[in-house]
């Protein structure tokens, strides 16, 4: 009988610890799977942020590109010969309505000349 019940004893023995061996491989799959949907999750996260660096680097190059033709716009206007063109404009412009005030050019016939 003693034998039978050590018997008995080394199954449940050996019963539990498989059964312990086979949750604990349950458990470590799963914590295989939550760490791979943890790592896939990661790199879909850094490949939307890859993209969105992208598209702030297109729209900061744009910036930067507005920004350099209007400082080269404002470089050209501050030319010394486009500032001549621009007195000489306004002289002309002040010219010809002098003249139309004074009465010397007919009004109509300047008209055309105004309109730029």
């Amino acid at each position: 009988m003693r034998a039978c019940y050590s018997y008995f004893l080394t199954q449940c023995e050996c019963i539990f610890l498989l059964s312990q061996v086979v949750t604990f491989d349950l458990q470590q799959g799963q914590r295989q799977r939550r760490l791979e949907e943890r790592q896939k999750r990661l790199e879909r996260e850094e490949e939307e942020r890859k993209k969105i660096d992208i598209e702030e680097a297109l729209f900061q190059a744009e910036k930067r590109k507005a920004a350099i033709e209007k400082a080269k716009l404002q470089q050209y206007y501050q030319t010394d010969r486009i500032k001549g063109l621009h007195v000489s404009i306004m002289i002309y412009f002040c010219n010809v309505q002098y003249f139309v005030s004074v009465g010397y050019v007919q009004p109509e016939a300047t008209a055309a000349t105004l309109q730029v």
